[in-house]
């Protein structure tokens, strides 16, 4: 992994994260598309979005999250976690490819390299950002962290190490943004659009 790549200026305990608001809630509730690629963080107001974090389920309603978790504190193989086979019927299904893989080879390699990462951070490696492709996360009036998606395995090697995790803050709660100095990571500085009215 590159030394230059800088770690990102947003990152967050990963134990800190309290659960997964799901892709399809945050969708329905703005009623427009969630664009991973094209999210900016955006401020709304107790009135606005409250009945959001009602929805909220257990981090590990992820089959990804709970793939790692059975992996890597259960001791299971990747293949007894059904994390190979779900992908596979996905593959089947949807005619798409699923992590950039086809095949159920492919997939087993995709894991391997999961394994290696986790080495990697268990031995002391930091995880860096790769900016559009960081976990995408929602931030409660009350400064909780919710997982909405993107970056899977990440996240959830980062919530089985407690380490820290670079993450995109998208939906932001009014009373929340006042929290999230105190959540960075090495006094980074927040994301532009939320400096003014953060106090930071």
């Amino acid at each position: 992994m590159s030394a230059s790549i800088m770690v990102s200026p947003f990152a967050v305990a990963a134990k800190l994260i309290q659960g997964y608001v799901l892709e399809k809630t945050t969708s329905d509730f703005f009623g427009r598309k969630f664009h991973h690629e094209f999210i900016m963080p955006t401020v709304f107001s107790e009135d606005g979005g409250s009945d959001l974090f009602e929805s909220v389920r257990e981090l590990q309603s992820s089959p990804k999250i709970a793939a790692c978790i059975a992996h890597f504190c259960d001791g299971l193989s990747w293949e007894d976690t059904g994390i190979i086979e779900s992908g596979m019927r996905y593959i089947e299904k949807s005619g798409k490819k699923l992590d950039g893989y086809s095949t159920s080879e492919g997939l087993v390699r995709r894991y391997e390299k999961i394994d290696r990462l986790y080495d990697y951070l268990a031995g002391g490696g930091e995880l860096y950002s790769d900016s559009v492709n960081d976990p995408i996360v929602h931030i409660g009036m009350n400064g909780e962290i919710f997982f909405a998606g993107g970056a899977h395995h990440r996240t959830a090697l980062a919530w089985i190490l407690d380490i820290h995790l670079p993450v995109r803050p998208f939906l932001i709660h009014v009373k929340g943004k006042y929290k999230l100095a105190e959540m960075l990571h090495h006094n980074s500085p927040l994301p532009e659009q939320l400096r003014d009215s953060a106090g930071n």
